[in-house]
């Protein structure tokens, strides 16, 4: 009578599941690759739309608001229409709050990026919008 031999051997499944871990790990590099990017892209659209923001309580007061009134100043100020000119200010994209420095006549909305500090490359490059574009 034969043994008949069904099934895998051990070296067969080490061998699967070596192949789906290397997968694996080349897939989720690659998610967080765009991940880090959607971040970015979320943090400079918040940034384009405080500086529009900006503008707006600077074409209504005469200058933007002070260093210490900060972006608060937009949730605080009404605008023409009685609606202020930001109802919150959000978080940037990885949870850190956005700094902001006037001098009245320009104004600068900072992000320190992913790891919250200032300086740094990549995703923990500073991220910056000025009112004079620089």
């Amino acid at each position: 009578m034969r043994k008949s031999n069904c099934g895998f051997s051990l070296i067969e499944i080490m061998v699967v599941i070596v192949i789906i871990g290397l997968l694996s790990s080349v897939v989720t590099v690659g998610v967080m690759r765009f991940m880090d990017n959607g971040r970015i892209t979320t943090t400079k659209a918040q940034m384009a739309e405080f500086m529009k923001a900006l503008n707006l309580y600077k074409m209504e007061k005469g200058s933007y608001p002070s260093s210490s009134a900060g972006l608060k100043a937009l949730v605080e100020s009404k605008s023409s229409s009685g609606e202020p000119l930001l109802k919150e200010i959000p978080k940037d994209a990885w949870g850190n709050t956005y700094r902001y420095r006037s001098t009245g006549s320009t104004c600068q909305v900072i992000s320190y990026g992913a790891d919250g500090r200032e300086g740094g490359t990549g995703i923990n490059e500073d991220l910056k919008v000025s009112s004079d574009g620089k």
